[in-house]
């Protein structure tokens, strides 16, 4: 009978350190806020769209991921959390009227232009670079038909898409300086393509020989 009493004893021990150990563990994972702060307002970049969007700083309730506010929103608020027993920081973050909060770590702060310039030159400037984001700068489908330097030659020729794109890169560069627009005649486009291909021809030979 002692055995036996002694042996509940035991289990019941077992089990109260077990209900005292997951009690403490749970207590260790809660999410503590330790203070808020005012940020100024910045936009950021979304360096994870995947990343977790919370309603609220304590991490309770989920809203989502970043996925649904695009690649840029704007932070205005911080939060200083413990969070597993490490501290950490989260920012409210808003798109429109949508707002959420998410570890900071996942948002970059976006480059902003220098305040030597006036709201009708930052908007100038913003547009500069809009339009040479269109241009881009790839050879991806530069040719129509491509030269050939060995066997039988043949000049090639550049596609009509290739030209115009970097016609308005360079007439966006003399644009800078006020410098007016410039054409690029076929005839003008035909004579540059055959003397490259020329060039390009005669060097093969070179390497060749």
């Amino acid at each position: 009978m002692t055995h036996h009493f002694t042996a509940k004893l035991a289990i019941a021990g077992l089990l109260t350190v077990g209900i005292l150990g997951a009690t403490t563990s749970q207590a260790s994972a809660k999410t503590k806020v330790r203070y808020y702060q005012d940020i100024k307002n910045a936009s950021y970049t979304v360096t994870n769209s995947k990343a977790t969007v919370y309603t609220s700083a304590t991490l309770k309730h989920k809203k989502g991921t970043l996925k649904s506010y695009g690649s840029k929103v704007t932070g205005y608020y911080a939060a200083h959390i413990s969070k597993n027993g490490k501290a950490t920081v989260y920012y409210k973050f808003k798109v429109g009227k949508k707002t959420g909060w998410v570890w900071r770590g996942y948002l970059k702060k976006a480059a902003t232009l220098p305040n030597i310039f006036n709201s009708s030159e930052k908007a100038q400037i913003t547009s500069y670079q809009k339009t040479a984001k269109s241009i881009g700068n790839s050879t991806s489908g530069m040719y129509a038909s491509k030269p050939v330097y060995k066997n039988k030659f043949a000049v090639g020729k550049l596609s009509s898409t290739y030209i115009n794109k970097t016609l308005a890169a360079i007439n966006l560069a003399r644009g800078f300086y006020g410098l007016p627009n410039v054409t690029a005649p076929d005839s003008w486009n035909a004579s540059a393509q055959y003397g490259a291909a020329t060039l390009a021809a005669a060097n093969q030979a070179c390497l060749m020989a």
